[in-house]
Parts: C-alpha cells; sequence; structure tokens
C-alpha cells in the first residue's frame, strides 16, 4: 500500500493493531495502552497457516490451517496477504 493509505486505513489486521498501540500526545487520558495479545512466534519454529493467527481478533480455523496467498483487496491498488482482511474505506 502507498504509506498515507497504509496508515490511514490498514487492511491487515495486525497491521492496525501495531498502529493502534502507538502511544500519542491526546486530550483524552486512555484507562490502558492498547496493546497486541498472545505471543509473537518462534521464528525457528514458525505453526502453520497464518503467521499471526494467536494475535489476530480475526483470526479462525481458516488461518490455523491455511497461510493466505497475498491478494489485492479493496480498490486493487493495495497488496493484503490475509483470510480476513479489515474493509477498505
Amino acid at each position: 500500500a502507498a504509506i498515507e493509505r497504509l496508515f490511514a486505513r490498514p487492511q491487515h489486521p495486525y497491521t492496525k493493531g501495531l498502529l493502534d498501540s502507538i502511544p500519542r500526545i491526546r486530550s483524552d487520558r486512555l484507562d490502558e495502552l492498547p496493546i497486541i495479545p498472545g505471543r509473537v512466534p518462534d521464528l525457528l519454529h514458525l505453526p502453520n497457516g497464518c503467521r499471526f493467527t494467536e494475535r489476530c481478533y480475526r483470526a479462525d480455523g481458516q488461518c490455523e490451517e491455511r497461510n493466505p496467498e497475498l491478494d489485492r483487496s479493496g480498490n486493487g491498488a493495495d497488496l493484503v496477504a490475509c483470510h480476513h482482511p479489515e474493509p477498505a474505506t
């Protein structure tokens, strides 16, 4: 994705989680900082399926079984490898 679109409308749920967890100066105080649950997979023993399954709020059984293929999503200009990408707006 173009940098502007990536930051404005990330399509991969893990990318959205990473961007949401960046501390920001804001007028309203958060009770807790957003976090991404789960653990980073062991790079020497990667799990089957999508590498982000344990840390993704949109993951399901399909994600555990099959690695998603890189595909055009949304506006056709951006590529995302996810079985359940965020809706493009």
